[in-house]
């Protein structure tokens, strides 16, 4: 009873932790809220989430994203992360309570962290519990406490309070390794169960939206199957049917999300990286920063606290026989850090070259997660290492350990004397890189000092085993939380980050009600040339012909690839977000509808065009290519005249002649839907200035009719001779498939429990029945 009462006490401080470490972020006092960077947390997974949200608040799935890239097809976009739990509930609640916001998405990344630290500690403690560093028992107080800084140590370490904050779908793949590994844990012991729990969790992790940090779960997972199930003497043939068992249910779980997704990657850009586009990581001189945080760059994903560093060092150097899985995360640790530095070090390259799955993921530096985790477990292990007995030869090695944090106190301090004497040289000058190198030098000092009187107090005997772990605990807290809480920290409340630029407002006012029948132009698109972040058409509600995101159309790259007026006329873009004070040079008329000074030497302006071509045309005529790269010729062509003929690669029988043209009335749009009243003078071919992709249905007079891809990119339906009514529908039968298996998996997996559960009842009802037996 009294260790479940100190879980519960451990579990709620890490879950109180991340609150304190955001508070800034979270604080209900408007005066002193602050809000995460500007970037990509606002600017592409809180506009993903608020596009999400908007329309299933209507009751629409989100399939299809008419906001950027002149259509998406949003839920395909892994990174949407539509389906994933945490996600749905935080946007729940957010409804609940009154709207989303990104103030409700920083919540949504603040209950990850607590997430990382209450996951660590399930599973360090089971470790702990499990394996020791030597032959001693452990009080229930000091597993625990272990586990503990582990937690922490992981939950607020450098690489979690860097890159992970800004890219969320990083950081909720990430915190569901732990549940994962604890789950494989007590699968060892022969328990099918568990390991249909780890997929379960790691289907989860899949629908967070982060495939790279996925891979690495997987292979830490795999890893950790591996040693513990072979320390237990399993055949090959079990170990391999686990984790057989534990990738079906994961991907059946997350087949909802990854059926389509693997339907846009075939079809993306994504393809023709190279492999220096793969090789980057960190530079050679990042190490430094696990001793100097900051001294490399804004953020030290490889820094895990000084005092945590020295405990690793401690589950090493204070045992007489290291426990076989230190040395197996030890290694892990080593190759996670080689596997960072990309094509700096002669590892990745092999892998590269040699091993699938390495040549799908940029950004090789996202590997330190595994490095951080790893460390987080190894200062646990080091943490109950100094907690033991020692016998006299490891207390000789515990006062060489003291001797050595000493001279690493020493050699801090002289380093900082150099870096301030070197200082002075330039007056002490705020802005001189020996200013933040002093301060870094200053708290390397503080927490050797700190770290050599814990070892000084403990050679001494005057702290035992749970004050003594308490100690660490405090003092890695204050480490980690001083040098990253402001990582990611900006003091500007959320909302400045999604308050519409006043120089888009005369957009937005010519989106007001207007009469199809009337309006010229009555729906049309924008392009911004890198006056607003990408993603602003999802916040704002502009169809914009740019977006941002990891996965774009191969063919509407290449597109894009087309002279800027051309694109313009076939986007049907109205208005232009530019730099430009004229379009004169490009050949085209406009005035300014309006502009705005956003530096001493910039100044944004927003054009509005005066001859916008239509979102969709009726033509009679259609020439026939025969390749891709005289398709992209042919539309660049002076000559090309759009609206009144048609380029396609496959064949089109029009049985017409001359130029006459045809006439479309819009009538109603919604993101997956459009609809118009179509008037042809002879058969023709309806264009529909709207991404072709696999999904798309069109339907004339209600009879479905098959999609014809028109000038590149686009939707085209061939129409009888007079009056038609029009439909474009988005529904996608990937989607459809992709449900229909994470359906038919969560059932049979509830079915399942529901049998167990009802043999279990069975076998103890009949248990208690032999033993009434007279």
């Amino acid at each position: 009873m009294k260790s479940r009462w100190l879980d519960i006490l451990l579990i709620a401080l890490l879950i109180l932790l991340p609150i304190a470490f955001h508070w800034r972020v979270l604080t209900p006092n408007a005066m002193d809220r602050g809000s995460f960077p500007q970037g990509d947390f606002a600017e592409q997974f809180y506009a993903f989430a608020k596009f999400a949200s908007d329309e299933m608040s209507h009751g629409q799935l989100p399939l299809w994203n008419p906001y950027t890239y002149a259509g998406h097809p949003f839920i395909a976009d892994v990174q949407s992360a539509v389906f994933y739990p945490p996600a749905l509930l935080v946007m729940f609640a957010a409804w609940w309570l009154g709207g989303f916001s990104l103030y409700a998405l920083e919540w949504q990344a603040v209950l990850h962290f607590s997430l990382a630290g209450v996951f660590t500690y399930w599973f360090a403690r089971r470790e702990f519990a499990r394996r020791t560093v030597d032959e001693g028992a452990w009080s229930v107080a000091v597993r625990r406490l272990a586990a503990v800084l582990s937690a922490v140590v992981f939950t607020f370490g450098g690489y979690l309070t860097s890159y992970p904050s800004q890219q969320l779908a990083v950081l909720e793949t990430d915190v569901w390794l732990p549940l994962i590994l604890l789950c494989l844990s007590i699968a060892g012991h022969r328990m099918p169960s568990a390991v249909v729990a780890a997929g379960m969790f790691f289907g989860i992790a899949l629908l967070a939206g982060h495939p790279q940090s996925a891979l690495y779960v997987l292979l830490v997972s795999a890893a950790y199957l591996f040693v513990q199930t072979r320390e237990q003497h399993v055949r090959w043939r079990e170990i391999l049917m686990q984790f057989t068992l534990m990738l079906l249910v994961a991907l059946g779980v997350a087949a909802v999300q990854w059926i389509p997704s693997l339907e846009f990657m075939s079809l993306s850009s994504r393809s023709t990286l190279t492999y220096a586009d793969y090789a980057r990581g960190f530079e050679l001189q990042d190490p430094l920063q696990m001793l100097l945080p900051g001294s490399v760059s804004a953020y030290s994903p490889l820094y895990i606290g000084i005092a945590p560093l020295a405990l690793v060092v401690c589950a090493l150097w204070l045992t007489r026989r290291v426990a076989r899985m230190v040395w197996c995360w030890l290694a892990l640790a080593g190759f996670a850090l080689a596997l960072s530095f990309g094509g700096n070090l002669f590892v990745y390259p092999i892998l590269y070259a040699f091993v699938p799955g390495f040549q799908l993921f940029r950004q090789q530096e996202r590997a330190a997660f595994i490095f951080s985790f790893a460390l987080a477990l190894l200062s646990g292990y080091g943490a109950l290492a100094l907690a033991q007995v020692l016998p006299r030869d490891m207390r000789q090695r515990l006062r060489g350990l003291l001797r050595l944090s000493v001279g690493a106190c020493v050699g801090a301090a002289l380093l900082f004397v150099l870096i301030y004497f070197l200082w002075m040289q330039f007056q002490l000058a705020p802005d001189s890189p020996f200013r933040a190198a002093s301060d870094h030098a200053a708290w390397l000092v503080l927490m050797l000092a700190l770290v050599s009187g814990v070892l000084w107090l403990r050679v001494r005997g005057r702290l035992k085993r749970a004050p003594l772990l308490v100690a660490l605990i405090v003092i890695s807290t204050l480490d980690l939380f001083t040098v990253n809480w402001h990582t990611n920290f900006q003091p500007t409340p959320p909302e400045a980050q999604t308050r519409a630029p006043d120089f888009l407002a005369p957009i937005k006012a010519d989106q007001v009600v207007f009469d199809p029948a009337e309006a010229e132009n009555p729906i049309f698109r924008t392009y911004n040339e890198y006056r607003v972040f990408g993603n602003f058409g999802d916040l704002f509600q502009f169809e914009d012909t740019w977006g941002a995101s990891p996965l774009r159309l191969a063919r509407y790259d290449e597109f894009a690839k087309l002279p800027m007026q051309r694109q313009w006329a076939l986007l049907n873009v109205k208005y232009v977000i530019t730099w430009r004070q004229s379009l004169a040079d490009l050949g085209l008329q406009s005035e300014i509808a309006a502009q705005q000074k956003v530096s001493d030497t910039e100044t944004t302006y927003v054009h509005r065009l005066l001859n916008v071509s239509p979102r969709a045309v009726v033509v009679t005529q259609v020439e026939r290519v025969a390749t891709e790269t005289e398709l992209q010729t042919r539309l660049a062509a002076a000559d090309f005249e759009f609206t009144k003929r048609a380029l396609v690669t496959t064949p089109v029988s029009l049985h017409t002649s001359g130029d006459v043209v045809g006439t479309a009335i819009f009538v109603a749009h919604l993101p997956d839907f459009y609809l118009w009243d179509v008037h042809a003078p002879s058969d023709a071919l309806f264009i529909l200035s709207e991404n072709d992709y696999p999904g798309w249905h069109a339907f004339i007079q209600g009879k479905e009719a098959p999609i014809i891809r028109a000038n590149g990119i686009m939707l085209g339906v061939l129409v009888p001779a007079g009056e038609s009514v029009v439909v474009f529908k988005f529904d996608p039968f990937s989607v459809k498939l992709g449900a229909a298996i994470s359906g038919l998996t969560l059932a049979g997996l509830l079915v399942g429990w529901f049998v167990v559960r009802l043999k279990r009842s069975n076998h103890a009802t009949n248990e208690q029945t032999h033993f009434q037996r007279p």
